[in-house]
């Protein structure tokens, strides 16, 4: 009798440890990999801009990555945080002075943010042009950096 309730202990001990393992396993460094499209259209000296990526959850302290797949000319980009998802006029510049510059063609893979560490759930990216025409760029961004 002692000997089955032993043996019973060391089974349930051991699924307890395996269900456990497998929640901490599965919920630690997991990212967000969708990928979010923007459009950026600025006119000239800055004006009517459409600047401001939708924004979209952000689950780590992770870098975020940023693509260009189309634009007119190189433009600087910096990370965002809203306290909402999707198209926001609150939101705060993230970036504490880290820019990146893009044009067509170009991914940038390590956007250093601190969406998190500022208190904001969702992240976006915000692009700016100083040139004296009208420019316009689209591509997406990834909120999380998958960690190798």
């Amino acid at each position: 009798m002692k000997r089955r309730k032993k043996n019973l202990v060391r089974v349930a001990s051991a699924v307890f440890l395996g269900v456990f393992c497998l929640g901490i396993a599965g919920t630690s460094g997991k990212a967000t990999l969708e990928k979010v499209p923007y459009e950026f259209e600025i006119f000239e000296y800055g004006t009517g801009a459409k600047n401001v990526s939708n924004f979209d959850y952000k689950q780590t302290d992770s870098s975020m990555v940023a693509a260009c797949l189309n634009s007119s000319n190189t433009f600087a980009v910096r990370a965002m945080g809203a306290p909402l998802a999707g198209r926001s006029d609150t939101y705060a510049d993230c970036s504490r002075g880290y820019c990146y510059y893009l044009s067509a063609g170009k991914l940038e893979d390590d956007v250093i943010n601190f969406v998190r560490e500022d208190g904001y759930r969702y992240a976006g990216i915000k692009g700016t042009y100083s040139g004296d025409s009208h420019f316009m760029a689209d591509g997406f961004f990834i909120t999380d950096k998958v960690q190798d």
